[in-house]
């Protein structure tokens, strides 16, 4: 791995990349991501659910 400098500025780095990465996470874009990757989330558990459900009741092994 690159060495950033001397020992004692790595917390300072790491402090600020994590302050960028928060900041940058706040971004709308990023909210809208998110909020898709929620409802896919949600869409592909039901639709896993269903499946699951289907198989039960017609007696089916995984």
């Amino acid at each position: 791995m690159n060495q950033i400098g001397p020992e004692w500025i790595k917390p300072a780095f790491d402090q600020r990349f994590n302050e960028r990465a928060r900041q940058a996470g706040r971004q709308m874009e990023i909210e809208r991501l998110q909020n898709r990757q929620r409802k896919l989330e949600k869409m592909l558990k039901i639709s896993y659910q269903k499946r699951n459900m289907s198989y039960f009741l017609n007696g089916k092994k995984f």
